[in-house]
């Protein structure tokens, strides 16, 4: 019996040891024993509100310690924010995504931007810790606030884009586009289910309405050549019944903003002006035939914004006609060596084509060679001198158009210097005639 009530005694004084002994551990400054409860190591969640935990290092200068610690906080928020906007407020339309991606996702971005740094502005500190190296904040966004602002932003978007559909209801063709561009670009990057709208008794989604009627009222207007496909001779001029009727559901467009693109810049034309209502011609001043098929292609014009319809996939109305020249015929009034020489590489050149007959002849040439009898030395090279005069006359013209070219070539004797010049002659010749074509 007294065995055991020393054993008793004996436990009791063990411990109360043990229990003083840990009641004196000294508790870590910053740490605590509880991990989870440490916001500077475990980021707090809740579902109350957005968190955001900065620090900066030590400077020795307070004011600004913790002016970086509260801008890395606010940009912790800011991150959680700009997540929670791509992933659950806005996302691109199927339709839009596959064609549009670059310029929209830009624009989408500024939007979550300027939405973000408004939502910035109800941010409190909700506890800061000073540590012997560093410096901490920890700063709370109210998640109510932030729904708020953004139902804001559905409504303000949503109320742009209603009024610009009304808007476009009462305009012409062409400002119908910009005003319902206008709408598209107001809801760009907001979910579909918070962009549903009312137009009379029917329910819709606002960004598919839309396309869908900038798609119509696209497709509505028509651009057609008043012929596809025109030949023009050698020397005639073009017709001026050249050009594009512009209509919108078959009624002509009036002063409709038109570009024009061609395939070979070897066509000169003025910018189409609108000479009947709703038809523009094409004045062209020139076309050469060496230019071949010309493919010129009308296209309603909307400034500002072309490119971005383009991105979306939409189809901007246009029209095209190919146009091309017959090549231009020759006929020499001489025949000797030379001037089938310079004909020969007039053909080859793809300048001309051969006629039959002086008669039926778009153009006449004869030409002389005259080559200087005084032979110089240089360098012992053999320098000769010649002139090659040549006469270029046009169908129904009764002058001819006269060229002389004098040049001096080189060779190792005479003779190369003389096939030589002749050679060079004709090159030139052949420039500077092709050239006209």
């Amino acid at each position: 019996m007294a065995r055991i009530d020393l054993f008793k005694y004996v436990f009791l004084i063990i411990w109360v040891i043990c229990w003083n002994c840990a009641t004196t551990i000294k508790q870590p400054s910053v740490l605590s024993t509880n991990p989870e409860s440490d916001w500077t190591t475990h980021h707090p969640k809740s579902d109350i509100y957005y968190f955001g935990v900065g620090y900066a290092k030590k400077t020795g200068n307070p004011g600004d310690d913790q002016a970086t610690a509260r801008a890395r906080a606010r940009a912790d928020i800011s991150s959680q924010i700009r997540v929670h906007v791509t992933s659950v407020e806005g996302v691109f339309d199927s339709s839009v995504v596959s064609n549009g991606k670059s310029s929209i996702t830009s624009r989408y971005q500024g939007k979550v931007t300027s939405f973000t740094e408004a939502v910035l502005e109800g941010v409190e500190i909700e506890d800061t810790k000073d540590t012997l190296d560093d410096y901490w904040v920890k700063m709370k966004l109210s998640k109510k606030a932030y729904r708020e602002k953004s139902n804001e932003q559905v409504d303000h978007a949503k109320l742009i884009a209603s009024d610009a559909m009304l808007a476009a209801e009462k305009a012409d063709p062409v400002n119908k586009i910009h005003e319902l561009h206008t709408a598209l670009e107001a809801i760009d990057g907001f979910k579909n289910k918070l962009l549903t709208y009312k137009i009379g008794s029917e329910e819709v989604i606002l960004n598919t309405e839309i396309l869908r009627r900038l798609r119509q009222v696209l497709d509505d207007i028509q651009v057609k050549p008043a012929v596809s496909e025109l030949v023009v001779g050698a020397l005639d001029s073009l017709p001026d019944t050249i050009g594009f009727y512009i209509t919108y559901q078959n009624t002509p467009i009036l002063n409709c903003p038109l570009t024009c693109t061609v395939s070979n810049n070897e066509i000169k034309f003025s910018p189409p002006t609108e000479r009947q209502p709703g038809f523009y011609p094409l004045r062209v001043s020139e076309l050469k035939a060496s230019a071949g098929r010309i493919n010129v292609t009308m296209s309603v014009d909307f400034p500002k914004i072309l490119d971005d319809l383009k991105n979306r996939g939409l189809r901007i109305p246009s029209g095209s006609i190919v146009l091309s020249r017959y090549k231009p015929s020759i006929y020499p009034i001489e025949k000797d060596g030379y001037v089938e020489s310079l004909i020969n590489e007039l053909l080859n050149s793809n300048t001309f084509s051969m006629a039959t007959s002086a008669d039926s002849a778009d153009y006449t040439i004869t030409c002389s060679l005259t080559i200087n009898p005084n032979t110089s030395i240089l360098q012992s090279l053999f320098v000769v001198n010649g002139t090659l005069k040549y006469s270029l006359k046009k169908l129904g013209y009764t002058q001819p158009e006269e060229k002389h070219i004098t040049l001096n070539v080189k060779g190792m004797s005479e003779d190369i210097a003389v096939q030589g010049l002749k050679k060079e002659l004709v090159k030139v010749a052949v420039k500077e005639i092709s050239s006209k074509f």
